[in-house]
């Protein structure tokens, strides 16, 4: 990388700093906070059965929320640890949560199982399960 290229993406990151503050809080039904003035939710996954690579990732998107917000959202892997919003990562097969989730009825994965790089995103009651 030469000097040129070198400013160019240090001008860049900077430029996406200074507009991190101008980030909105759009509060509906529809939407699931991942970061608001008031903190972070919380990122569980199930460490011992899943692939690392879950809690790798997991902490990987915490610390972009970081980058982005100033405000680092915790990595959990008990449900019980999460709060009222959590993130729940994980996969099928592998994951108590998510298998226990698609058990009840409440996690829809036809679209995405076999498949590899896929996810599902579900909200419910401001619950988020990818």
């Amino acid at each position: 990388m030469n000097m040129r290229q070198f400013l160019m993406v240090v001008a860049l990151l900077a430029t996406s700093l200074v507009h991190a503050d101008e980030l909105r809080v759009v509060n509906s039904p529809a939407t699931f906070p991942i970061a608001t003035p008031g903190g972070t939710t919380t990122f569980v996954y199930d460490a011992a059965n899943d692939h690392e690579v879950v809690g790798i990732a997991a902490n990987a998107v915490a610390g972009d929320i970081e980058i982005i917000t100033g405000q680092r959202p915790n990595v959990v892997t008990s449900l019980g640890d999460a709060g009222n919003t959590p993130v729940i990562a994980g996969t099928i097969g592998r994951s108590a949560l998510i298998d226990g989730l698609i058990s009840a009825g409440k996690l829809d994965v036809s679209a995405i199982s076999g498949k590899w790089e896929a996810y599902s995103l579900r909200i419910e009651d401001r619950k988020s399960v990818v």
